[in-house]
């Protein structure tokens, strides 16, 4: 399974998934669609780039081959409780980007809000029970050099 450990490669992941869910609005927009399937389309595709995210980082001392719990979407509940914040502050932004904007719709303003909150939601209970129950510390290992040193 495919693991992500390093900041660097963090930060390659979250430009990738933008410019994915960026291809895809400019993608979803020539179908023609009405605007709340649209804003469904575009908000499955963000929340499922964080949720594999979730899946797939780990952070200092945390076990690499084992899969996270169900619920844990951060290694440290301080990065769950920033992107709680986060995600709050999209909603906040949701409601007044509608009172502000005639041209968006009431259905699309929900899909965006509840995506906003559901993951503002797992990203909350993540960082609480991580708080309760701390995860257990794995000594990480050295890695091992493929490379001879030359004589």
């Amino acid at each position: 399974m495919l693991r992500i450990r390093r900041s660097g490669y963090k930060v390659l992941y979250v430009i990738g998934a933008i410019i994915v869910i960026i291809a895809f609005g400019f993608f979803r927009q020539s179908l023609h669609l009405a605007e709340w399937p649209q804003a469904v389309l575009g908000d499955l595709i963000s929340v499922a780039a964080f949720f594999v995210g979730a899946r797939v980082f780990r952070g200092r001392g945390e076990a690499i081959a084992p899969p996270r719990a169900w619920w844990r979407t951060t290694a440290r509940p301080t990065a769950g409780f920033v992107l709680t914040a986060y995600f709050l502050m999209t909603v906040v932004y949701t409601f007044v980007t509608a009172v502000i904007d005639p041209t968006v719709t009431l259905a699309a303003t929900v899909v965006s809000a509840l995506s906003g909150v559901l993951l503002a939601a797992a990203y909350l209970n993540s960082s609480v029970r991580l708080l309760r129950t701390p995860p257990p510390v794995v000594e990480e290992q050295p890695a091992l050099s493929k490379f001879k040193p030359m004589k």
